[in-house]
């Protein structure tokens, strides 16, 4: 950033043009201004142990727990092994072959047992 607000000020005394002069210093001070604030960002970001200033460390938080299958119906379970078999056979990972298995048990009945009258229909 140095390098090129450097190079516009020597370029201004290049220019016999004043409107190319003014845009040449107007360009250098525009981004003087900007340097400032990103060296203090950077400054502080190390003094807070982060790796990118305008980007703040995220809190890492453990992965979602996985729900087991025990509000499935039996008839969700079978449809369940039957889409993971054909994706282990298109040669997917058993465990990507199962979430996707899951994932489209879910989409075609909306999840778990659902108990009451006036339900969606699977």
């Amino acid at each position: 950033m140095r390098q090129l607000i450097e190079h516009l000020r020597e370029d201004v005394g290049k220019v016999t043009e004043p409107k190319a002069q003014a845009l040449f210093e107007t360009s250098a001070e525009v981004l003087t201004g900007w340097s400032k604030p990103s060296t203090i960002m950077k400054q502080k970001a190390k003094q807070r142990g982060e790796l990118n200033p305008r980007r703040p460390a995220q809190r890492k938080e453990p992965p979602m727990p996985q729900g087991d299958k025990s509000s499935y119906t039996d008839k969700q379970k079978r449809q369940a092994e039957h889409i993971e078999a054909g994706y282990e056979k298109k040669g997917l990972s058993t465990k990507s072959a199962e979430a996707r298995a899951w994932a489209t048990v879910n989409k075609i009945s909306g999840g778990g047992k659902k108990s009451g009258s006036g339900r969606k229909k699977a």
